[in-house]
């Protein structure tokens, strides 16, 4: 298992945020994505490939994916072929499809971020994670955009309901309603043309294929 102790203190100058950690962190099962905001993904992977050199010779291979359209960066540990666990690090919000987001709720998350104390064996650091508030939003975006395709995200909402109060309740809609809208109809009406499009076209290939 990767000593994610000894990451968080390699990247501790860099602004950054921790998204949706696990009631376990830093231990992960294997397999594992860790989400983090960074207003300097280049420099924060350096760091994590400078950090991930020790792993090589244990075993592991490194993977970097760049998707400079998007400020994103992934740096995946592979063991066997196998991913063992990857760093998806963010310079901007993902593109979320089911809900409008301000861009500017992503340096909101980082500038109220909250220390956090992490701990491995002896080894002990504070990482950035979100406020109480933002990571409710940020759970509840990842809800409404992934609950119709995978079905474990309704662990998003369970969270949700298990942590807000009536106070948090009035702060994280005031919030969400302030960074956060429904697209429009005919957005909507457009994406799902295009949906239509894509299976159509998809499937007069595969008529085209299997036609005797």
């Amino acid at each position: 298992m990767l000593n994610l102790v000894s990451l968080f203190e390699a990247i501790g100058s860099e602004k950054y945020c921790i998204i949706k950690v696990g009631a376990q962190f830093p231990a992960y099962e294997t397999g594992d994505d860790i989400d983090i905001f960074c207003y300097e993904p280049n420099q924060a992977a350096g760091k994590i490939l400078e950090w991930g050199g020790y792993y090589l010779s244990n075993g592991l291979d490194i993977r970097v994916n760049t998707e400079a359209d998007y400020n994103y960066i992934s740096v995946a540990f592979v063991e066997g072929g196998k991913m063992h666990c990857r760093f998806n690090l963010f310079g901007q919000l993902p593109k979320y499809k089911k809900l409008l987001i301000k861009d500017a709720l992503f340096e909101s998350v980082i500038e109220h971020s909250r220390f956090f104390d992490c701990q491995h064996n002896e080894e002990r650091v504070k990482v950035r994670i979100p406020s109480e508030i933002d990571d409710l939003i940020l759970r509840y975006i990842e809800f409404i955009e992934w609950y119709n395709v995978r079905p474990d995200e309704i662990k998003h909402l369970d969270y949700i309901m298990d942590k807000i109060d009536d106070e948090k309740k009035i702060e994280f809609l005031d919030k969400l309603h302030h960074y956060t809208a429904l697209p429009s109809y005919s957005s909507i009406k457009k994406q799902r043309k295009c949906f239509r499009k894509r299976v159509s076209t998809i499937f007069k290939k595969l008529i085209k294929r299997f036609k005797f």
